[in-house]
């Protein structure tokens, strides 16, 4: 870029915020480095000018320099085809993003924009790859599989007229300890884990069939399918999963298509590291080893397992979406547990459950491709000095910072982001970098090449002995840049003569102090001291600057080089931070609830952190923690009512401030839905419900009920009756009657029982009064005598 003059630097300035800090551009002495300092920092080119070079361009302009260099970055479409269907143009092929090749100038620190509008197309061509477990204890789905081949291919062929469909297997590592060194007919009928009569060879990977839209020879492929043997419970898939990806031609991914794979199985796979258990320590180069003729993967004994980030990288580059279906087992929670905790790890891949027959494979395999299909999610592969922010615009709603994904896609329908691109530091080579920007699942993307601006256009033409540098240096963009051994501002001073030379140069304005204290005068020119840390410097044309008087984070200048540098006795903060000492993050992130709101609306974010308000219940680091709330559905209540516009906690305002993606329904089915039901407790007798789960890109969705659920009154056909106080009455009296009653049966039973005892008594007592029987050892007390007289 060229130099402005002071007309052009007048329009400039009206962009530049008032009150800029000019220390950020003190301290520099060359172009270049000036221009890179701060996007405002400007330089004069001026010979005669007088004052520092490196200044905010109004304080140059004010000063009277007429040559301001103060480039700007600029955006330049170079492709900008239209978005079409495959039906539309002339070579068949679809156009869902554009533009296509973008041009862009940065400028250290200052951001450029660029549009991209993207439009799913209709009947777009699918190529998709099952990758099926072949391990013995995987038989059993195997079985289903074959039975629904023909149906799993008529389902996907209404989702697209255009489908290809490739088949592959695995089992793993054909060496001890992962595989017995046993010949599968050395078994004889026994019954060991690692034998099996009907089994064919072990292997690592074996692609049956490339992708072809021959369906009958998928069939076919599904039919010959035979199990193998293994001894641990891992298995190779992942070895199987990167030969799938690398092998592009022997495959035969499309160009054009969108790809899939489906990784069938009932264990975790192998990562790198893993081999060296069989002495195999070689890294993994992630290239194609699958022989064109046998098909089988010819380097599983001398590299290791993949690793995530190659399994990564490889799908990001290709566009490629992966979804591993695990198939129920007893380990089951185990393995799919360890799949899920990958997921954050590998881009745009997915995890579903087969059914205990694999009866839901076709559905499975359905909903994955429904759910790449409505989900429309960007990313990009920028170099780390290249900052990137989304903003998203879904369907005819207002633009949504700091996202980069649309929900509820529908095909035909255009979505628009707006990718603010900003550089943190000038490439250490200096040269152009390119990166791409697409849509996950989609092998079409945005090209950015993209220019810095780390030298000034006037570094290039310095001219050789100018007579305003004496003969003793170059002209530099308005200034002399000295010869080795020569001082001054125009050269005209040696080593073997420092007294030569105006003293009076090395003065800063209204002071009294040579250098400011910090330098000494060398031929009109100050020389700061150095420092006993090498790494601390004093510098500026009067010493006024350094890099270590600067205010400390944590313990450290600025921060830290990842939040801040120190010029000129102030923080510069990188693009992400602010403040003083760098201290505070500029971003929000960690402030949004799971809803989107800022501290849940219950407090401030400051420096990146909530500050929540102290008389609410909420607390915690997004103020979303509640003592005494349930789970995560306080987090999510607010939002929920704002969708219905029930009156809650929220104003109108911080309803718009939501961003969860809430969906009203007519009835929440709690043995369809996987996330926690919650209640919010209407009014007398009436509750809202609503509930939520997690997407695959670690969103939330919510779903509430579009009506209140109350109890009805007696007269509205309902049991209980409106006027609770009779019914507690009523309650009240059956418990006494119960009570008393109680009291009456216990009575009644020790009356029977006491009843029974004494006619008991009476009937003994009877019965000793009335017996005959005499004791033979009883002599009676009284004798009779009979008088003979009375003999008659």
């Amino acid at each position: 870029m060229g130099a402005f003059t002071a007309t052009h630097v007048f329009v400039i300035l009206l962009c530049i915020p008032a009150g800029l800090s000019q220390a950020a551009c003190s301290g520099y002495e060359y172009c270049g480095d000036c221009i890179i300092a701060d996007p405002n920092c400007a330089w004069c080119s001026d010979v005669d000018y007088g004052e520092a070079r490196c200044d905010v361009p109004d304080s140059l302009t004010n000063n009277g320099c007429q040559n301001v260099t103060f480039p700007q970055g600029q955006v330049q479409t170079i492709q900008n085809d239209s978005l079409s269907d495959a039906a539309d143009t002339s070579n068949n092929r679809a156009v869902q993003v554009s533009p296509q090749l973008v041009n862009v100038t940065l400028k250290v620190g200052e951001p450029q924009t660029v549009k991209m509008n993207v439009r799913l197309a209709e009947d777009y061509p699918l190529d998709i790859y099952y990758i099926t477990d072949l391990s013995r204890s995987f038989s059993t789905d195997l079985v289903n599989v074959r039975r629904l081949a023909a149906t799993l291919i008529a389902r996907l062929k209404t989702e697209t007229s255009d489908l290809r469909i490739g088949l592959g297997g695995f089992v793993d590592k054909t060496t001890l300890p992962f595989v017995s060194a046993r010949n599968i007919t050395e078994c004889f009928g026994k019954n060991d884990d690692e034998c099996c009569e009907e089994c064919a060879d072990p292997f690592t990977f074996k692609n049956h069939l490339s992708l072809t839209s021959d369906t009958d020879q998928f069939e076919n492929a599904v039919e010959t399918l035979k199990t193998s043997t293994s001894l641990d419970s891992p298995e190779g898939g992942f070895d199987a999963l990167l030969q799938v990806i690398s092998c592009q031609k022997l495959i035969g991914w499309r160009e054009h298509a969108r790809r899939m794979i489906f990784l069938a199985t009932d264990a975790t796979s192998h990562l790198a590291g893993d081999g060296k258990l069989a002495g195999i320590s070689r890294p993994n180069d992630g290239l194609c080893y699958t022989d064109p003729v046998s098909g089988e993967y010819t380097k599983s004994l001398e590299m290791d397992y993949p690793s995530l980030g190659q399994i990564n990288s490889l799908l990001q580059e290709n566009n490629i979406i992966l979804v591993i279906a695990g198939a129920v087992n007893n380990d089951a929670a185990k393995f799919l547990s360890i799949y899920r905790d990958m997921l954050p790890f590998i881009r745009g891949a997915s995890v579903g459950i087969l059914g205990a027959d694999s009866g839901n494979i076709i559905n499975l395999i359905l909903l994955s491709y429904q759910r790449v299909t409505e989900t429309l999610e960007v990313d990009d592969n920028a170099p780390d000095n290249i900052e990137v922010a989304y903003t998203s615009k879904c369907f005819d709603e207002e633009t949504i910072p700091d996202s980069s994904l649309c929900d509820y896609v529908r095909l035909g329908e255009e979505f628009n982001f707006d990718i603010e691109l900003t550089a943190t530091s000038c490439p250490s080579n200096g040269e152009k970098q390119t990166f791409s920007i697409s849509p996950i699942g989609l092998n079409e993307r945005l090209t950015l090449q993209v220019d810095f601006m780390c030298n000034c256009e006037c570094e290039e033409y310095a001219i050789r002995d100018n007579s305003t540098c004496y003969g003793n240096g170059d002209l530099v963009c308005g200034q002399c840049e000295c010869d080795e051994g020569q001082y001054g501002v125009n050269c005209e001073c040696d080593g073997d003569n420092d007294s030569f030379g105006d003293e009076s140069e090395c003065f800063a304005s209204n002071s009294t102090i040579k250098c400011n204290g910090r330098g000494y005068c060398v031929c009109g020119k100050c020389v700061c001291n150095k420092q006993m840390d090498p790494t601390q410097v004093i510098s500026g044309k009067y010493c006024e600057c350094d890099n270590f008087s600067c205010g400390k984070d944590r313990g450290q200048l600025c921060g830290g080089e990842d939040q801040g540098t120190c010029v000129c006795g102030e923080c510069r903060c990188k693009p992400s931070y602010e403040g003083s000492a760098c201290g505070c993050l500029k971003s929000t992130d960690a402030c949004e609830t799971p809803s989107g709101l800022l501290c849940n609306g219950f407090g401030n974010c400051v420096c990146g952190s909530c500050v929540c308000n102290a008389d609410s219940p909420f607390q915690g680091p997004t103020c979303s923690d509640c003592a005494t709330c349930n789970g995560m559905c306080s987090s999510f209540q607010e939002c929920a009512l704002c969708a219905i516009t029930y009156p809650g906690s929220y104003s109108d305002e911080m309803c718009h401030m939501c961003q969860v993606s809430v969906k009203v329904v007519d009835y929440i089915n709690e043995t369809e839905t996987n996330g926690e039901i919650c209640q919010y407790i209407a009014g007398d007798n009436c509750t809202i419900t609503y509930t939520y789960e997690t997407a695959d890109n670690g969103t939330y969705l919510v779903y509430i009920e579009k009506e209140e659920e109350c109890l009805k009154t007696k007269s509205e056909g309902n049991f209980f009756t409106a006027n609770w106080r009779w019914f507690l009455i009523g309650i009240i009296a059956v418990i006494i009657v119960i009570g008393l009653l109680l009291i009456a049966l216990i009575k009644l039973t020790i009356y029977v029982q006491e009843r029974v005892e004494f006619n008991r008594f009476m009937t003994e007592l009877r019965e000793s009064r009335t017996s005959g029987n005499t004791n033979p050892l009883f002599i009676s007390p009284t004798t009779s005598i009979q008088n003979p007289r009375f003999g008659m």
